[in-house]
């Protein structure tokens, strides 16, 4: 029975996490957008954007990493914390210093770096956990996630 209560705990954090992280990483795509007609040029917000998408393809290469280094015998919520930390930390920063371009092209990666990991953590203990699914329950957890996933993406479009 704590089994199955814990299972279902872990369900509903996945849930609340995947809705977070979707929803964070679409709310400030308004205020950006606005800033940077106003403030900055097409051609060099296409270049920060496209730094920006670096991350994204190395996301093997954060699996891996944390696969073999891990932080006080954890593979995954050390650095999930760290990186949540990060995240918030790199858009307070571009926040406080929207007047200096370069720093906030550094900030950007650094936030888009940051959600990547926290994506192929939260990735890797979803995986743990489908493999927990019966054969009746194969699919469901990983599509209420998609669903989570996309409910905090259009909230947060809605209120950004």
């Amino acid at each position: 029975m704590a089994v199955v209560r814990d299972q279902h705990k872990m369900r509903l954090h996945l849930y609340a996490c995947y809705a977070i992280l979707c929803a964070s990483m679409q709310l400030p795509e308004t205020s950006l957008r606005i800033w940077a007609a106003q403030n900055v040029s097409p051609e060099w917000l296409a270049m920060v954007m496209g730094l920006a998408g670096v991350p994204w393809c190395l996301k093997p290469v954060v699996g891996a990493f944390s696969d073999a280094h891990p932080v006080c015998g954890r593979h995954r919520s050390p650095y999930i914390l760290l990186h949540c930390v990060l995240y918030m930390l790199a858009w307070l920063g571009i926040g406080h210093n929207l007047d200096s371009h370069a720093t906030f092209a550094v900030l950007f990666v650094l936030q888009s770096y940051c959600i990547v990991v926290v994506d192929v953590m939260m990735d890797a203990v979803l995986v743990t956990q489908v493999r927990k699914e019966s054969t009746e329950e194969a699919g469901t957890l990983q599509s209420n996630v998609w669903i989570c996933r996309a409910a905090g993406a259009l909230l947060s479009s809605i209120a950004g």
